[in-house]
């Protein structure tokens, strides 16, 4: 004998009985097909959703359905980790604040493991960059600070401030090389126009140069030091 069929009054189509859910403890099948039963489901919810939500909550009561349902998202999750770990970096994106929130929450409950986590990030290169860039940066708005109280006297005042992200955005602008020599080495903060001649220590006078290019050029300006690239470099260090 062939396979049995039925006929799906909500679709109109005859199909195998294996695509009918079994219902009454398997005596029977379902009066609708697989698909019509589903898409049958979804409107009802659509429909009712207060008695939906009362329907989830009596799920979720029942024992062991948390338990198999970590077992369930644990299996997705191993089974497509570049999708998972896109679907997190996207929330954690959206939701900046519950991320925060999450994080602290784990901190306060687990000191060592924070402390831990600190002590291999502060042994990465990347922190010893930003914190040598955020050093720097310290040092030269104490400068500012010095000059401006008249700590160290100057023949002119220094104008202007700017933020480790907009050091970090025109190190971008540059292609974190020197905006002399082009070299790919330890960057320094380097006023285009020096303070001693009047240059403002914001954005539009500052550049990245190497530690050599930085001290060749000493109190000259920028156009002084390197004629021919002078304007361009200028250009680069407004960050339109």
């Amino acid at each position: 004998m062939g396979n049995p069929v039925k006929l799906c009054p909500r679709c109109g189509e005859t199909k195998p009985v294996d695509q009918f859910y079994l219902i009454a403890g398997g005596a029977r099948r379902a009066g609708y097909c697989v698909p019509c039963t589903k898409a049958e489901a979804i409107e009802w919810q659509k429909a009712n959703p207060e008695k939906k939500a009362v329907a989830d909550r009596k799920e979720q009561a029942k024992p062991g359905r948390r338990a198999k349902k970590s077992v369930r998202e644990r299996l997705r999750r191993e089974a497509n980790p570049e999708r998972e770990a896109a679907r997190v970096a996207a929330w954690q994106a959206a939701n900046p604040e519950k991320v925060r929130a999450r994080q602290k929450r784990f901190h306060e409950r687990n000191p060592e493991a924070r402390r831990e986590y600190q002590a291999r990030y502060h042994a990465t290169d990347r922190y010893k960059q930003i914190h040598a860039d955020r050093e720097r940066l310290r040092r030269a708005i104490l400068k500012q600070e010095r000059y401006e109280g008249g700590i160290i006297q100057s023949a002119t005042s220094i104008e202007g401030k700017f933020t480790l992200v907009e050091w970090e955005r025109l190190k971008d602008a540059f292609d974190n090389r020197c905006a002399y020599c082009g070299g790919e080495t330890r960057l320094t903060i380097e006023h285009l126009t020096p303070l001693s001649r009047g240059g403002k220590n914001e954005v539009g006078n500052i550049a990245p140069a190497c530690q050599p290019c930085n001290t060749s050029k000493n109190a000259r300006t920028a156009e002084e030091f390197i004629p021919e690239r002078a304007a361009e470099i200028r250009e680069r260090a407004l960050l339109h």
